[in-house]
C-alpha cells in the first residue's frame, strides 16, 4: 500500500502543476486572440497611390457610398458620393498636404486613412 502512494503522489503533484501551466497558457492565448481580433478587422477599403498627384483609386471590399477628403483642420475639402466598389477620384482640386480620407461602404462601415497630396 505504501508503494502505491509513493507512485501516485508525484503524479498528482505533477498533474496539478501541469494543469496550472495549461490554464496560464490559455489565458495568455485568449488575451492575444482578443487583441488580434481588433487588429485583424477587415478593411473597408484600400487606396493607391499614396502619395497621390492627380487620381486616387479607392477600392472597397463592398460597394462604397461616399468618400470624403478632410484636411488637418477637420474641414471637408472634397466629397464624392459613389455607388461602386472601384472608384477613380480626381484630387487635382486639393492643395498639397496631408488629408484624411473617410470612406463609408454600403453597410455603413466607416474607415479613415491618411494620404499625402503632392
Amino acid at each position: 500500500m505504501k508503494m502505491t502512494c509513493f507512485i501516485f503522489l508525484p503524479l498528482i503533484v505533477c498533474n496539478i502543476s501541469f494543469s496550472q501551466d495549461i490554464f496560464d497558457q490559455n489565458s495568455s492565448e485568449n488575451d492575444s486572440l482578443n487583441s488580434r481580433n481588433l487588429k485583424d478587422k477587415p478593411a473597408v477599403f484600400k487606396s493607391y497611390p499614396n502619395p497621390v498627384e492627380t487620381y486616387l483609386y479607392v477600392i472597397g471590399n463592398l460597394r462604397l457610398q461616399s468618400v470624403e477628403f478632410i484636411n488637418v483642420s477637420g474641414k471637408t475639402q472634397l466629397f464624392y458620393k459613389v455607388n461602386k466598389a472601384i472608384n477613380r477620384l480626381d484630387t487635382s482640386e486639393l492643395k498639397k498636404g496631408m488629408y484624411l480620407i473617410k470612406v463609408t461602404n454600403e453597410n455603413y462601415a466607416i474607415e479613415v486613412k491618411r494620404i499625402v497630396k503632392l
